[in-house]
């Protein structure tokens, strides 16, 4: 049977440039991996698809399990991972807000997913529910941290910020009682208009006081 010549072909991540020893009477070629490393593999091996690199893909695999443990797609690590974006990335918009203002992660939750994932868990943990922090200036951690329903989320919001009026100081949520607003509405146009204003740090503490 005439032996096909494979030099200069690709395979996957696996280029051939040249021909190697016979395994066991079989065709086996050296090959040069994209990652810069030379591995050899038989001729079936890499026209069945089954040699497409040197071994650098699966350890890539094996190493993003890890990391992970198989979760990266799930909302609980989405969750874990925007909360390290917010205190550790200053690229992220919202890093200003946490990480900026010296928020952090605990060392424990930092460097292992399941240990966040194990506290999540026997915490209350849903899928409708997200990530508080019961004193908002306090970090990441079991003691300051709860899963609550998005409503008491933000309704904690409403009653964590103080506006005074007339020398008359309430939360967001206590003027929209008073005016017979509903306190959402209130707080949404509450928030464009400083939004829009662009006001500093230093001007917004002027009116407002997280408590």
């Amino acid at each position: 049977m005439k032996k096909t010549i494979l030099i200069g072909q690709r395979f996957g991540k696996l280029v051939v440039i040249e021909e190697s020893e016979k395994r066991n009477g079989n065709v086996a070629w050296k090959c040069l991996c994209d990652c810069g490393k030379e591995t050899t593999s038989l001729s079936y091996n890499l026209t069945s698809g089954k040699s497409k690199s040197c071994g650098c893909v699966r350890g890539e695999k094996v190493g993003e399990l890890m990391r992970t443990h198989g979760q990266s797609k799930t909302r609980l690590y989405g969750i874990y991972k925007g909360m390290k974006q917010r205190c550790n990335n200053k690229n992220t918009p919202a890093y200003k807000y946490y990480g900026g203002k010296g928020v952090s992660i605990c060392p424990d939750w930092l460097n292992d997913f399941l240990k966040f994932k194990e506290w999540s868990i026997n915490n209350g943990y849903l899928a409708k529910k997200s990530i508080d922090r019961r004193n908002p200036n306090g970090n990441y951690c079991p003691e300051n941290c709860r899963w609550v329903d998005l409503e008491k989320q933000q309704n904690n919001k409403l009653n964590s910020f103080f506006l005074s009026i007339d020398g008359d100081k309430r939360t967001i949520a206590e003027w929209a009682k008073y005016n017979k607003i509903n306190k959402q509405t209130l707080y949404s146009k509450f928030y464009r208009l400083f939004k829009d204003l662009n006001l500093t740090d230093k001007d917004f503490e002027l009116i407002i006081k997280t408590q």
